[in-house]
């Protein structure tokens, strides 16, 4: 049986994956199909994607909060193993060498995320820089000590593979920039077919905005239908 602690921690560790995952899929790995997505509203992508990277620091802040009456993982390790003296030195040495690699992002959720510091704002203290790449590789580590305290268990159970529970944003994610690109494509049709097309093979590859520059400057004519309808 897991422990009601062990369960929130996983999940914790599940959700903060789903977030980069998210953040990798849709800027990274599926840039080019989400990049003609993103043109249509680009002040609305680009405000997604700074909150997303925000939400991904404020997530990695919490799981190493010190107030004593919030869930981290130290306050986990201290209880999970708090009757094996060994294991718990042995988790809060790991700990601990994970948070001094952690602590310019922890800095980042301190001074310009969770809190404006003045002096960042004001006075241009410089923060270290802040990428993706820096995420990803905080949260890869996060997740094999994650695997690591998971070992430390005396109970045998089956261990959650993270990748298969992550697996489900992949699939969301993929399925979203399909089904998106399919109505866009429909739009264009229901646009197109009340128009004689000249190049039909390029249709899909044309932005709403083109076709209508198009009619606009009557390359494109009404079909029958269409004029018989009123347009």
């Amino acid at each position: 049986m897991f422990s009601d602690e062990y369960m929130q921690l996983r999940r914790e560790i599940s959700t903060l994956r789903d977030k980069i995952i998210c953040h990798e899929y849709l800027f990274n790995d599926l840039k080019d199909d989400f990049d003609n997505i993103v043109k249509f509203s680009p002040a609305f992508f680009g405000f997604f994607q700074r909150e997303l990277q925000y939400g991904i620091i404020l997530h990695i802040g919490r799981l190493f909060d010190k107030r004593n009456d919030t869930f981290s993982i130290e306050k986990f390790i201290r209880n999970a193993f708090s009757k094996d003296s060994i294991k718990l030195d042995k988790y809060l040495k790991l700990l601990q060498e994970l948070k001094i690699y952690l602590k310019p992002i922890i800095n980042w959720r301190m001074n310009a995320v969770a809190h404006k510091n003045y002096n960042v704002i004001f006075k241009k203290s410089i923060l270290p820089k802040m990428n993706n790449n820096i995420l990803k590789t905080a949260i890869d580590k996060i997740t094999d000590f994650y695997y690591k305290i998971e070992e430390g268990f005396t109970d045998n159970h089956d261990r959650i593979d993270l990748d298969y529970l992550n697996g489900r944003m992949r699939m969301s994610l993929r399925s979203l920039i399909k089904n998106i690109k399919r109505a866009n494509a429909y739009d264009k049709l229901i646009l197109c077919g009340m128009y004689e097309l000249i190049d039909e093979s390029n249709i899909l590859n044309m932005t709403n905005d083109n076709l209508k520059k198009q009619i606009a400057n009557k390359s494109l004519k009404l079909t029958r239908p269409a004029k018989a309808l009123g347009f």
